[in-house]
């Protein structure tokens, strides 16, 4: 149904997601002259968007403009998304939440040529570079340093960017990217490995990320039967985190099977420069019951230790 956002907001001048991938490997490209031509007015409300990434707003009012022209899938695309990020995870919300992403996968299946061509067309091709749709629009990518050293103003200006995802950073690309413009534009950032280079924490603890809300060092690996010393490789990395005050803005910590060890864990409940985290993601992380109390007596209801435990508390948006 439609809404009556748009009598009332006034636009300034001018999820499971699926990846994209290379143009030489199939990149979803079309010429510009097949892709959407935008008037003026659309490109309001998509500057709308980009200025408050965090705001829903501007996107249901897009989504509206959409139905009004002739675009109900893509419309309907950005609301289906903005109701997931919304949605409490549990018993409560199954039925939903399967509806949701049930619709959502049909939605992309049929139009996700169209909708990335739209965007990735003003893109040079890059076979190791991904986006992702957050809440209706491109709102991650999943790229090397020097392509968003390159590139990034251009996705800046063309999306509401709220993650950047690293592939492979080092300690010197991390320390080039403070100097961009466009990285501090961004309000998340991960560095998600299996091992995390310590140099790269150092790098990161060198620089200016007083714009970032939500840091991941997660670990996408887990094993069955873990090689020696596996549960506490990141241990001596996360007491370092923990001991800067350079992330006390930071409202999300996910540190998912990252193998931070009781002594990670003592770490952040003794940290002073993390009193501002809602979320800590510390799933896959083998700790003592000693470890888990300390925790919890810091940081409260806003730390997490299991999936089970995100149930009635969490949205899809607080644990993507």
């Amino acid at each position: 149904m439609r809404s009556d956002r748009s009598r009332s907001f006034v636009a300034p001048d001018a999820g499971v997601l699926q990846p994209h991938q290379g143009r030489e490997e199939g990149w979803p490209w079309m010429p510009i002259s097949e892709a959407a031509v935008m008037d003026d007015v659309e490109r309001a409300l998509l500057a709308a968007i980009i200025a408050e990434p965090e705001d829903d707003t501007p996107r249901l009012v897009y989504a509206d403009w959409l139905d009004e022209h002739g675009r109900p899938e893509r419309a309907e695309f950005i609301r289906v998304q903005c109701e997931l990020a919304r949605l409490v995870l549990g018993k409560e919300s199954d039925d939903q939440y399967a509806e949701l992403t049930r619709r959502q996968s049909e939605l992309y299946a049929s139009h996700f040529l169209k909708w990335e061509s739209e965007f990735a067309v003003t893109l040079p091709p890059n076979r190791q570079t991904r986006f992702w749709f957050r809440r209706g629009m491109v709102g991650d990518i999943y790229c090397r340093v020097k392509y968003f050293r390159e590139h990034g103003d251009q996705v800046v200006a063309a999306a509401p960017l709220e993650q950047l995802s690293l592939r492979q950073p080092t300690e010197k690309g991390i320390v080039g990217l403070s100097e961009l413009p466009a990285f501090r534009r961004v309000s998340g950032l991960s560095l998600q490995a299996e091992v995390i280079d310590p140099r790269v924490i150092r790098g990161l603890l060198g620089v200016p990320v007083e714009h970032l809300r939500s840091l991941d060092l997660s670990s996408g690996f887990s094993h069955a039967s873990p090689p020696h010393g596996w549960a506490e490789r990141s241990a001596g990395i996360v007491e370092r985190l923990a001991a800067s005050r350079q992330f006390s803005q930071l409202r999300r910590l996910k540190l998912v099977h990252a193998g931070i060890g009781d002594a990670g864990g003592r770490a952040l409940a003794h940290s002073a420069g993390l009193a501002g985290l809602k979320v800590l993601l510390l799933t896959g992380n083998p700790l003592s019951e000693a470890t888990k109390e300390l925790l919890r007596v810091r940081f409260g209801n806003a730390v997490y230790f299991d999936n089970s435990d995100y149930r009635g508390r969490l949205t899809l948006a607080d644990i993507r």
